[in-house]
């Protein structure tokens, strides 16, 4: 999961920036990416957030930085050096060259920076403190923090409700639109849920064809229209790959004959026409991959997948909650618009009118106004620019009123944004000679008018104001917050818990970490500083549909609980009803209808089976259906079909797909064994003061370095993870002596917490046990990992695999045995971070593990985290990820006396006999409050002892703990007399009282 830098010299380097982050975390400004922002430097214009520095969940741009710096700046330099737009910065409208200014060994944005794309079409890194937040996008289900209190509780956004103001193509703007009234242009977009009969799928692609006209009435069709064909006649803002086209929308040809080919509407192809306006959009067919059936469980097996192309006629979309999804820069249509026209936003603003082109004018560039000019006849005189308030809380800014010919018309019978529709003229007397050019104006005028009438021009959003309903851990709710206060919160660690979520109590089943005959419960509240949790426990059930009973409440520790692993839901998952016996029968008449498919698109908009959750409630899930009705269903009865972040958790998960969070490998030359490993001179000190008997405990623990080498040659490792493997290419010579080699190495060099076992018999395979540092979570710990070394060594690296027990304690290290470090090839690395087979040994992935996955922040091993070092986001989910880490390690400590490895079992023995009394004390120490992974290797204060106490939560999982530890700690001969006292339960009454 995680990289090792590429020597000392890298590592300290970081240390000072991290340093550094932390001094001036506090000063920066809390920007996302995503965030609806502007910057006092260019005005009113606003822009999206594209990257902000120690936003860890920002778009990976290193290769823009890196690779292509001309091409991540086109936006920025588009417009400099007198080419007369209006660029970034200084000199000529050209793009300030400071903002270049980044350290191009890091490949990450500069500290304090944001990069920004406007609604002009420039982007632009610039300063944080010179950006102004304006609105700040959520789903529901989102996790937030209040922006005042960022390591406060958190929350969950259970709704949102989104103002926004649009502009039409020809300029004009209409504000304060709720988001709800808006729809898209495109019936279906790429994501798309979609349901046909029993079945539920998402949309892969759509393809679309795209009537375009031109400026003398000629239109064609572009069949299954390619934006690579067919092009925007501008670069547009912002990404649009989700609606390439829309109408009113100017579009050119990528080749002059393009347009030849197309199937021609009314006029024929020229060769002049390079250029057009979309005027009709119409879905061709839809790729759909399909998921779920309404019948799952029953015999859905006679029912076949649908073909995954289909079309529309026979697909419905699911849109419960789209209202939340539209962003700064989308395009989308307002099928009833208030009936009194709306104009710009500025008192100079008129609307064009050109007769001669039937279709509505580009958007123009932000800050710029679009003068009125005659028409082909007649033209606007004048407006009025005062500011009118529509119905439906719709305010419209600008002209209220034309005039032509010197008469006064009112134009509220305007029936459409952007239209401008013909009023009554006043004739008046006219010369007989005037009277045949006055009949060709108005049968033009006609033409025109029924020209524009056949399209609907598509609305770009220019402004949002997002308010968010929250509940936080505390059960309190709060509605209609401004988004603004809220901030975002990407990765809750795992005992973050919500009122309503169902969970499960896993002390009692801790050891031998089985889920089965748990305890089931609903989350009332929790305490997020103490890691408490509030928990209605339910009397178990023999069936699942019987009516839930409460059996008790209880407060407990946070570490104690795990989600549900068959029940687990947030608002906005997509969820579908569980068939129930009586509509089985019914599979075969779907059968039917798929099969028919094409006939008829009447039995194919059936929704009511599938839908959103907007709430909970006593257990319960409200659910906004498909077909618009809400409903209220136990658990039983629904299943999650779509969690918002499954294909985020699987990218993050994914190797490779995160290269900025950089562990590198510890060069052999440079190893440095830190003094701390060494054994202290004086281990006569004794644990509690005024007492002096260790003189024994010394000559036993001499006794037991001297009996158990750390290095030293083993027979038959039968309960080895790779013992199942024939030991190929163990007989080349070659490979023979490079493998003794490393044996050598090994011996010479290791360490003194690393204790290494290899094979006679078995020269392919070796065993290792690292002992966890002081002032870490991972302290007095034990971990084992087994080595493979492949025929191809050393031109490949080793396997290897970590006897984990089932416990997770390290991003790094997963339950499964799976070592995740770049030196193994198993994590992303630059070149000097991988393994190399001129210099790379077996002894440098020890010491990496000892050294750089086993530290004293783990948490930030995760791919990406390294962002976080230094916000309060990161050093608080550090400090509860410390804490389980220990919990864990002293689970870990359990399993072993239990089940040590072979050719360990004396060792581990000895081990926990020489350390039990400091383990002991060390757990005394944090249950008193001190700071994790802050003693000596005598388990005594520091000052770090004492910059974060330890939370309520914490203490009672300890509390539980330490009596079985103890137990087990006497069996191998540790006198525990002196720490009697921490067995007793009243300990756990008393934690909770305190």
């Amino acid at each position: 999961m995680t990289k090792a830098p590429k020597g000392s010299g890298r590592r300290a380097k970081k240390t000072l920036k991290k340093a550094e982050v932390m001094e001036s975390a506090a000063e920066k400004p809390l920007i996302y990416r995503d965030d609806v922002v502007k910057c006092g430097k260019y005005g009113d214009v606003l822009g999206i957030v594209m990257e902000a520095a120690g936003d860890y969940d920002s778009y990976d741009s290193s290769d823009d930085y890196d690779d292509d710096e001309d091409e991540y700046y086109w936006h920025g330099t588009r417009g400099g050096g007198g080419g007369g737009g209006r660029g970034r910065g200084g000199g000529g409208g050209g793009f300030d060259g400071s903002n270049m200014d980044y350290d191009e060994d890091d490949d990450v944005l500069p500290d304090g920076k944001a990069a920004v794309r406007w609604t002009d079409g420039y982007e632009t890194v610039d300063d944080m403190t010179d950006i102004t937040v304006i609105d700040r996008n959520f789903v529901l289900g989102d996790v937030v923090a209040s922006a005042s209190d960022p390591t406060g509780q958190l929350g969950v956004v259970m709704d949102v409700n989104k103002i926004v103001d649009l502009k039409a193509a020809n300029g004009d703007i209409i504000k304060g639109v709720s988001s709800k009234d808006l729809t898209c242009i495109r019936k279906f977009s790429e994501d798309d849920f979609v349901v046909m009969g029993p079945w539920l799928g998402q949309v892969e692609q759509v393809f679309e064809n795209v009537t375009v006209a031109f400026d003398d009435g000629s239109a064609c069709i572009v069949y299954r229209a390619d934006n690579s064909e067919l092009l925007p006649a501008q670069e547009p803002p912002f990404d649009e790959t989700n609606c390439p086209f829309y109408p009113g929308q100017r579009v050119r040809a990528a080749s002059p004959s393009f347009f030849k080919h197309c199937k021609w509407l009314s006029g024929f192809w020229k060769k002049s026409f390079r250029e057009g306006t979309v005027v009709k959009l119409e879905t061709d067919s839809v790729d759909v991959y399909w998921k779920e059936s309404a019948y799952r469980g029953t015999d859905t097996d006679q029912v076949d997948f649908p073909a995954k192309s289909q079309k529309p006629k026979n697909l419905a979309v699911l849109s419960c909650i789209s209202y939340a999804d539209w962003q700064l820069g989308d395009w989308c249509l307002l099928p009833s618009p208030p009936q009194t026209a709306s104009y710009g936003n500025d008192a100079s603003t008129s609307v064009e009118l050109t007769e001669s082109s039937g279709v509505p004018l580009n958007i123009p560039e932000a800050g710029r106004t679009i003068k009125g000019k005659k028409a082909e006849s007649s033209g606007v005189v004048s407006t009025d620019a005062s500011c009118v308030e529509l119905g439906s809380g719709h305010i419209v800014d600008g002209p209220c009123r034309i005039e032509k010919k010197g008469k006064q018309v009112d134009e509220s019978s305007s029936n459409k944004l952007g239209e401008n529709k013909e009023s009554e003229h006043i004739i008046s007397k006219e010369p007989a000679e005037h009277k045949k050019q006055h009949k060709v104006r108005s049968r033009r005028a006609e033409r025109k008018r029924k020209r524009d009438k056949k399209f609907e021009s598509a609305l770009w959003i220019v402004n949002t104001m997002t308010k968010v309903d929250v509940v936080w851990q505390d059960a309190t709710r709060e509605y209609q917050l401004d988004s603004t206060s809220l901030i975002p919160i990407r990765n809750p660690n795992d005992h973050e818990f919500f009122p309503d979520d169902y969970v499960v109590d896993k002390s009692s089943n801790d050891v031998d970490n089985s889920s089965e005959g748990l305890r089931v419960g609903i989350v009332r509240r929790v305490n997020s500083k103490e890691r408490t949790a509030c928990v209605r426990w339910l009397k178990p059930v023999s069936k699942p549909d019987e009516p839930k009973e409460f059996d008790c409440e209880e407060v407990l520790s946070a570490y104690e609980l795990d989600g549900h692993p068959d029940h687990h839901y947030n608002y906005g998952y997509v969820v579908a009803r569980l068939p129930s016996v009586s509509n089985s029968s019914e599979t075969a008449n779907f059968g039917s209808i798929v099969e028919n498919q094409d006939e008829s698109s009447t039995n194919f908009t059936n929704l009511s089976w599938i839908g959103n959750i907007i709430g909970f409630q006593d257990g319960d899930i409200k659910v906004k259906w498909g077909d618009g009705t809400v409903s209220k269903v136990g658990h039983h009865e629904v299943y999650v079909v779509y969690e918002e972040d499954d294909e985020e958790w699987s990218e993050s998960e994914s190797f490779g797909s995160d290269s900025s969070a950089s562990w590198g490998t510890a060069a052999e030359d440079k190893m440095e064994v830190d003094d701390s490993e060494k054994e202290v001179d004086q281990k006569t000190r004794d644990l509690v003061h005024g007492e002096n008997d260790g003189a024994g405990e010394e000559k036993d623990e001499l006794k037991t370095k001297d009996s158990f080498k750390h290095f030293d040659i083993a027979q038959n490792p039968v309960d080895h993870h790779f013992i199942t493997g024939n030991g190929e290419g163990t007989s080349g010579r070659k490979w023979t002596k490079k493998v003794q080699q490393e044996w050598n190495v090994l011996e010479k060099d290791l360490p003194d917490a690393i204790y290494v076992r290899v094979f006679e018999d078995r020269m392919d395979l070796i065993r290792a046990v690292i002992v966890g540092a002081s002032e870490t979570p991972y302290q007095d710990g034990l971990f084992f990992f087994d080595f493979k070394i492949p025929p191809e060594y050393p031109q490949v690296p080793p396997v290897a695999f970590y006897h984990s027990g089932g416990l997770e304690l390290n991003p790094n290290l997963y339950p499964d045995g799976k070592v995740c470090l770049s030196l193994l090839h198993t994590w992303d690395g630059n070149d000097g971070e991988l393994w190399d087979s001129s210099y790379s040994t077996i002894l440098q992935v020890l010491v990496s593990l000892q050294g750089l996955v086993l530290n004293s922040k783990p948490y930030f091993n995760e791919p990406g985290y390294e962002k976080q070092i230094g916000s309060s986001e990161g050093e608080k989910n550090s400090l509860s990820f410390n804490e389980n880490t220990y919990l864990m390690s002293l689970r870990s400590m359990l399993y072993l006396l239990r089940r040590p490895p072979m050719h360990f079992e004396d060792f581990v023995k000895d081990h926990f006999r020489k350390r039990g009394l400091y383990i002991l004390k060390a757990c005394e120490a944090y249950l008193g409050g001190s700071c994790i992974g802050s003693l000596t290797e005598e388990a005594c204060t520091t000052e770090k002892s004492r910059e974060h106490s330890c939370s309520t939560g914490f203490k009672l999982t300890l509390a539980k703990i330490l009596p079985r530890l103890i137990s087990a700690l006497r069996e191998v001969g540790v006198d525990c007399r002196q720490f009697e006292h921490l067995e007793k339960t009243e300990n756990l009454q008393n934690i909770k009282e305190s």
